[in-house]
């Protein structure tokens, strides 16, 4: 099959104009991968998340405000994401994960509705658009998973409705930046509305929207960040709290999925007295899953001052392996390879990082394949039935750029041999 794929034509920049998330020049080719592999890892992920989920009644005394300070969050972050919190965690999120080895390790495990990526069906659909790809998928009965299938199958659910009146609700100043995620869940039935913070406001306890229109669920599309930064944007989220404890309208998803989405969360996993309460399984699967990653910023109460010392010797003794990324930034702002500095740039960084949150975490290399000559980021979707699609993004190797955030980064169709 490998070889067939080669001999397919690449596709064109007007075959593939207008058919990419994040606006992304797409991989010349589509991927095929094993759909039961993706399965198993769903379920993998769906494990993960259950421990982290656990963590702060293991480890913290039942306290989530604990558990976010000791993944560094302030105090005034940590106050918007328990104030915006609907005590409802909803399963849903997208892990960013290297195939190494012939397995997915998670880099990232990006929790809540916030995420991108969602509307990558659309590559998908263009690769079948073409003759020559769509005989090739029938001939291997190829399919492909859309996120947003599943999302607007979920946004069904939470309302307990066939047909819910759906707002999208982006941060103040996102001028429509999530239109073809609200397309995309249109083009599975639903009446989408696009709105930013300051257009929320309620009707009679129900959410309604710029012209009183009322909607039966939120999908959050902005971060905390973008709530500390606004005032109205805070009185925006209480509405819409208080609508969603209310039974009015419904917050998919609320801040509750801020406590447990961040890489200082997966760094936990890997702390002694964090090891000391998993199960064998449990510690097999954090082995297995999550490449070490450590809390080094300065910002990290929980990890001590003589601990701290030694973490960075070893992170100088390991330049070569590690990559330091700050614990809760998006789009590979800030991530920086060992690899890619001298000495003295990385142990300046390291001692001294420009975020006090930053974190380390061992390099894992991309398997070639379909991919040879590319780094490949599998945002593979997960949701309370498992599995629930991917985003593949790819670099060239030779780029000296991060997946995410190098311009030249390139967004691929993923379908599955069943």
């Amino acid at each position: 099959m490998l070889d067939e794929l080669r001999g397919l034509a690449a596709m064109t920049d007007a075959q593939s104009e207008g058919t990419s998330p994040y606006e992304r020049p797409l991989l010349p080719r589509p991927i095929v991968h094993s759909g039961a592999e993706l399965r198993r890892f769903g379920e993998d992920l769906s494990g993960l998340l259950d421990i982290l989920l656990s963590l702060p009644g293991r480890c913290f005394g039942g306290s989530v405000e604990s558990f976010l300070v000791a993944q560094g969050r302030p105090s005034r972050a940590a106050g918007v994401i328990c104030r915006g919190s609907t005590g409802e965690f909803e399963r849903y999120g997208r892990a960013d994960s290297i195939l190494s080895g012939g397995r997915f390790r998670v880099i990232e495990f990006n929790l809540g509705s916030d995420v991108g990526g969602v509307d990558v069906a659309r590559v998908n659909r263009a690769f079948l658009r073409r003759p020559d790809v769509r005989e090739f998928a029938q001939r291997h009965a190829l399919a492909y998973q859309d996120p947003a299938e599943s999302l607007a199958a979920r946004l069904r659910r939470v309302r307990g409705k066939p047909d819910p009146v759906v707002g999208i609700v982006e941060e103040n100043g996102a001028n429509g930046s999530c239109g073809q995620i609200a397309r995309a869940l249109e083009r599975h039935g639903l009446r989408v509305e696009l709105a930013e913070l300051a257009d929320v406001h309620t009707v009679d306890g129900k959410i309604a929207l710029r012209d009183s229109t009322a909607v039966d669920v939120v999908v959050r599309y902005f971060f905390v960040g973008h709530v500390l930064r606004d005032r109205a944007g805070q009185r925006a989220m209480d509405q819409l709290v208080r609508a969603h404890k209310a039974g009015k309208t419904v917050l998919f998803t609320g801040f509750d999925s801020d406590v447990y989405g961040s890489k200082a969360a997966l760094a936990l996993l890997h702390l002694d007295a964090v090891q000391a309460v998993l199960s064998p399984a449990e510690r097999d699967l954090v082995t297995r899953l999550v490449p070490w990653t450590a809390l080094v910023g300065s910002g990290f109460g929980i990890v001590g001052p003589a601990e701290r010392r030694e973490l960075i010797d070893q992170c100088l003794a390991r330049r070569t392996e590690l990559v330091l990324k700050p614990a809760f930034g998006n789009n590979s702002v800030g991530v920086r390879l060992g690899a890619r500095m001298t000495g003295r740039e990385w142990a300046d960084l390291v001692r001294a990082p420009v975020s006090a949150d930053c974190v380390v975490q061992e390099h894992v290399g991309s398997d070639g394949g379909q991919l040879a000559g590319h780094v490949a980021n599998w945002g593979v979707f997960v949701g309370d039935e498992g599995y629930a699609g991917v985003c593949l993004r790819a670099l060239a190797a030779a780029d000296r750029g991060v997946v995410g955030g190098s311009d030249g980064t390139m967004i691929g169709g993923v379908f599955t041999d069943g």
